[in-house]
């Protein structure tokens, strides 16, 4: 997997119960997004937007 892999998805994108720890997964996805938004297709799915759980995905095959 590694480098070869063409997806990466995460869960809990828009969780806030680990903010207090430098970030939780909240921070990392933004980090993520920032870092790919030029060379990735990157989707967020969310039942209710940038509210709670969600699911993010980072498409390397652009």
């Amino acid at each position: 997997v590694g480098r070869h892999a063409k997806f990466c998805a995460f869960h809990d994108i828009n969780a806030t119960e680990y903010d207090h720890l430098d970030g939780g997964t909240r921070r990392c996805w933004n980090d993520l997004k920032l870092s790919y938004c030029h060379s990735a297709s990157i989707w967020e799915i969310s039942h209710i937007a940038e509210e709670w759980m969600g699911i993010g995905i980072i498409d390397f095959n652009t």
